[in-house]
């Protein structure tokens, strides 16, 4: 009696930010709510405001640049720095006005760059074009 194992996996799927093309093996995306408690006078509690907080997202993976294999840093400080905003798309969601919160970057001697990038924006989510015709 035989068997087969089928072991699949994804490819990293190439994001665009700003100059760098990161290929993200691994997406997280953060959306909280905000809720300000406030009591009654019969003791309960109620909700007096609420606001949505801003959607963090955080794109890991590799960075390949030849030439300057920590462009990274340099990209995302100079981003950090001013007011600069990008778009990215990642697998048919678009996310616009996004800043740059934080980034880590580790030069292991390989060829490329292992880096996290987070983002922040307040934007909506939409869908990609090519994605929205298609389905």
């Amino acid at each position: 009696m035989s068997s087969e194992t089928l072991i699949s996996a994804r490819e990293a799927y190439p994001v665009r930010i700003g100059a760098l093309v990161m290929y993200c093996e691994q997406f997280k995306g953060v959306s909280t709510r905000n809720f300000a408690e406030k009591a009654s006078v019969s003791g309960d509690t109620f909700f007096s405001n609420t606001n949505k907080k801003a959607l963090r997202i955080t794109l890991e993976g590799r960075i390949y640049d030849e030439y300057l294999p920590l462009r990274v840093l340099l990209f995302t400080n100079n981003f950090m720095n001013g007011d600069s905003v990008c778009n990215i798309e990642y697998r048919g969601l678009t996310f616009t006005n996004c800043h740059v919160l934080s980034v880590t970057a580790e030069d292991s001697g390989e060829e490329f760059i292992r880096a996290s990038i987070t983002l922040i924006t307040t934007e909506s989510i939409t869908q990609s074009e090519v994605e929205a015709d298609a389905g």
